[in-house]
């Protein structure tokens, strides 16, 4: 498989490259991220709340 490198990503302590054959793990991390900024939000706002 022939695929182009576009560069690298830093993205939860991992290198992910920007090639072809990385995009499914590349999606797959960003939905786990998203899920985590979610929740993060959550707390925060639970925090405020009770300030």
């Amino acid at each position: 498989m022939n695929s182009e490198k576009l560069g690298e990503v830093f993205v939860d302590g991992r290198i992910i490259n920007l090639d072809n054959a990385s995009m499914e793990m590349l999606e797959s991390t960003l939905g786990v991220l998203s899920k985590q900024k979610e929740s993060s939000i959550v707390k925060i706002n639970k925090i405020l709340s009770e300030i």
